[in-house]
């Protein structure tokens, strides 16, 4: 039972924050409230494969790590 991960859509996001507090600052949203409630394109992923895959490659990765520390 994987987790839904919902992520922004954005690839850099950084600039769109300055964006947002210049606006604040100017006067153009009243509080981070008014920012919060702005739609932003958001990207949802899902688990592909089973939990036992999941594991397996896991497991796999962790043995990786392990030899190369």
């Amino acid at each position: 039972a994987g987790l839904e991960l919902v992520a922004s859509d954005i690839p850099d996001i950084s600039p769109l924050g300055a964006t947002l507090a210049g606006g604040l600052a100017v006067g153009l949203y009243d509080t981070l409230e008014d920012i919060a409630a702005l739609p932003r394109p958001v990207a949802t992923y899902k688990p592909q494969m089973s939990q036992e895959e999941a594991e397996s490659k896991y497991a796999g990765w962790q043995e990786a790590v392990k030899r190369v520390l």
